[in-house]
């Protein structure tokens, strides 16, 4: 999570991942917590990406 933030991430996953392609960055970075079509949400967040979590729904402030 720390590292998406820090190299843009966004931009490498939209192509490989064609769920995510019309989606915003915020949208891309987390998209378990928004209610996309046909995208599998995660098994378990883990507690260490909380702080990167926080840090990008701040940006979407």
């Amino acid at each position: 999570m720390h590292q998406s933030n820090k190299y843009k991430a966004q931009d490498f996953i939209r192509p490989l991942v064609p769920e995510l392609s019309g989606r915003n960055d915020i949208e891309v970075l987390i998209p378990w917590e928004f209610d996309i079509p046909k995208y599998i949400k995660p098994i378990e967040i883990y507690k260490k990406w909380s702080r990167g979590i926080n840090l990008i729904r701040s940006k979407a402030e």
